[in-house]
């Protein structure tokens, strides 16, 4: 008999709130096939650094809702138990870890326990890094919203990735923050109403120091077809940056 139920805890509903459409659909049809034990937890990957970030930080409370179920069905009384993509459990195995070949003896023991410590601290680094940077550039949308009267609600991937490479590159947030205040106070994207004004287009290489260092437009002519209106080419043709939702 398959499972045929589970919780649907209200941290599962906060989490959609962060999400844009497409990503909402990927994120659920996840939470079903592992629910329903079509998926199993090892073998859930994401592409998208958000979701990948808030899978990190939720995975737990689906292994703990799986490996409860799955010890269930070991009960005697229970005839036809169901463990679907996990045939193979028992209380005796994990199910969330994939069976590995004993290691050799010696030397080659301890420099693979070594590698494994070292990719567990890796992963709690990456992790934290990721969380850190979800928190940031949902305050950096903020600050955005704020300057602009804008009423973004969603980091996209493109952002989130430029911000990432423009603090491996040694700005901070409070820089970046700096650079959105900045261009917010300038007659060039004041006169455009703040259309362009992006945390895609502020996190630019190009642009984040810029902005940083602007002054101010006093004393400055605008001249005419040098903003963004260019008649010659406007740069920010095609752009793909967040959208108001």
């Amino acid at each position: 008999m398959n499972r045929n139920q589970f919780t649907f805890y209200k941290s599962f509903d906060d989490t959609f709130e962060f999400l844009n459409d497409k990503q909402t659909l990927i994120y659920l049809k996840m939470l079903r096939d592992v629910q329903f034990l079509r998926l199993r937890i090892q073998d859930v990957i994401f592409e998208d650094k958000l979701l990948n970030g808030i899978w990190q930080s939720t995975k737990h409370t689906f292994e703990t809702s799986i490996k409860g179920y799955l010890d269930s069905q070991l009960n005697t009384k229970i005839s036809n138990p169901f463990f679907g993509c996990y045939e193979n459990h028992s209380k005796k195995i994990n199910p969330f870890e994939t069976p590995k070949a004993p290691p050799s003896e010696g030397v080659d023991l301890q420099v693979k326990g070594k590698e494994q410590n070292k990719d567990k601290d890796k992963s709690k680094e990456e992790k934290k890094l990721i969380d850190e940077s979800d928190v940031n550039n949902s305050k950096l949308l903020k600050v955005l919203n704020s300057a602009t009267d804008r009423k973004f609600r969603v980091v996209d991937d493109k952002a989130a990735s430029q911000i990432y490479s423009r603090i491996k590159d040694g700005f901070t947030y409070k820089d970046i923050q700096t650079a959105i205040i900045n261009a917010s106070s300038s007659e060039q994207h004041k006169e455009s109403a703040f259309k362009y004004l992006t945390l895609e287009y502020i996190s630019r290489g190009d642009q984040t120091d810029k902005w940083i260092q602007f002054k101010g437009d006093e004393g400055k002519k605008p001249k005419k077809g040098n903003s963004l209106y260019n008649p010659e080419g406007n740069p920010y043709e095609g752009h793909n940056g967040l959208e108001d939702k």
